[in-house]
């Protein structure tokens, strides 16, 4: 979510999310705006939970959240890729 708009909707946001059963993990700046999100890890960005659980990071614009997209897309291509060679 894009840190001008984030203190606003951030807390709408998660506590419709949570309302339909989602856990929210966040980042440290989104913990900071909801204080008992559970802090993610930089596993939880690769993890494919199929589940009801899902990340939220707190970025600055979006050149920084395509980067970030990107890495976990390359990350998670190359942890597919490792799995089907073995």
């Amino acid at each position: 979510m894009h840190e001008k708009i984030a203190e606003h909707y951030l807390p709408v946001v998660i506590a419709a999310l949570r309302k339909q059963g989602v856990k929210v993990k966040g980042d440290e700046e989104t913990q900071k705006i909801v204080a008992d999100v559970e802090l993610t890890t930089e596993q939880d960005w690769y993890t494919e939970y199929l589940d009801l659980i899902m990340g939220v990071r707190i970025v600055k614009n979006l050149d920084q959240a395509i980067s970030a997209h990107q890495q976990i897309r390359d990350q998670t291509l190359r942890l597919h890729s490792h799995n089907q060679l073995r």
